[in-house]
């Protein structure tokens, strides 16, 4: 709170009041540093900064407004609240005419809320737009497009811009960039489940985490997405709500990953688990990204060796047999010459 009041005492020294949650019709007051003019024909309000200004601006059912930053700062004035919102129903359109493009759209330290919360239509054309905290420098909840600007992040735990379902589960957030040039420490786009994205250019660049993490329906038509120490994109499969997830890529997006990255990662979220390593990343002939898991290779076993047959042992005979043969061969030759030599004798007698 000490901060909040700091900041409060600085800018009251520009003749700058506050209000809570002031609505466009009320904006303009002495010292509130905006003006306000609205077309005769076409309704549109036109809120042009002619200094530094601490409101919470809401843009309501029915309203048009477009809003120049004239190269000032607009942050919220209450903690709980953001510094604009757009409600159902509004539109609200946020440029920076300024020779210097310094508008710039931020939030207090210690605020709950990020600086932009969106669930109507927000167009952005340019200014700077950023946060230190863990929040979404832009929250879409609606439709929102983006044609220029600079959008940066120092938080390590939340998205640069978040484009989320939340409020009304009847409404799916659908998110355009055209242009602009958006960093953080942690993701710069998260599309969320039941959400929609479109890239057709700017520069994304993620310090940690990832260009563009994807778990809706997202199309990449070009741009440059970078992501300095992890994969440019991230898919997450199987989301837990069971909405389905699918993602476009064309030739002229230009992704770059980290060293020994690859450039898109697979999450699956029902196993909350990286299974990158599983699947086959290709792109079909429409730049449709297509996960082929890999078929598990059954590693082969190696036969063991086969065994070669030994000789069968030829038994040769003992050295006594062979005394024994010949001993009775021998007894028997005797006895045939001793035989013969009785018949003769016999004979010659």
């Amino acid at each position: 709170m000490k901060k909040l009041i700091g900041l409060v005492a600085v800018l009251m020294l520009f003749g700058i009041t506050n209000a809570s949650a002031i609505t466009v019709d009320d904006i303009e007051y002495p010292g509130s540093n905006v003006t306000v003019e609205q077309d005769p024909n076409t309704k549109v309000y036109t809120l042009t900064l002619t200094g530094p200004a601490i409101q919470d601006l809401i843009i309501r059912d029915g309203e048009d407004v477009v809003l120049d930053l004239n190269g000032n700062l607009l942050v919220n004035f209450t903690l709980s609240c953001e510094a604009i919102k757009v409600e159902t129903g509004g539109k609200l359109t946020i440029v920076d005419n300024s020779a210097n493009q310094g508008g710039r759209v931020t939030h207090v330290a210690d605020s709950t809320y990020g600086p932009i919360t969106n669930l109507g239509t927000l167009i952005i054309e340019g200014g700077t737009f950023a946060v230190e905290d863990s929040f979404y420098v832009i929250r879409n909840e609606g439709t929102a497009i983006i044609n220029g600007g600079t959008f940066t992040s120092t938080s390590t735990d939340t998205s640069l811009i978040g484009n989320i379902r939340y409020v009304d589960e009847t409404v799916t957030p659908v998110l355009t960039i055209e242009d602009g040039t958006f960093t953080a420490v942690s993701n710069t786009v998260k599309n969320n489940e039941n959400s929609e994205v479109t890239i057709n250019g700017g520069t994304f660049t993620s310090e940690n985490a990832f260009a563009l993490d994807n778990s809706g329906t997202a199309v990449v038509n070009g741009g440059e997405l970078t992501s300095t120490n992890n994969s440019a994109i991230r898919n997450i499969i199987n989301n837990v709500d069971g909405s389905t997830t699918s993602l476009k890529v064309a030739e002229n997006a230009v992704l770059t990953s980290g060293a020994d990255k690859e450039n898109y990662t697979i999450y699956d979220a029902t196993l909350a688990a990286d299974v990158t390593e599983d699947y086959d990343v290709t792109l079909d002939e429409d730049g449709n990204i297509v996960l082929t898991e890999k078929e598990e290779i059954d590693t082969p076993v190696e036969p063991d060796e086969p065994v070669t047959p030994s000789e069968p042992e030829i038994e040769n005979p003992s050295t006594s047999d062979n005394v024994l043969t010949y001993a009775v061969l021998g007894g028997i030759s005797l006895v045939g010459i001793a035989g013969a030599s009785l018949y003769l004798k016999k004979r010659n007698n």
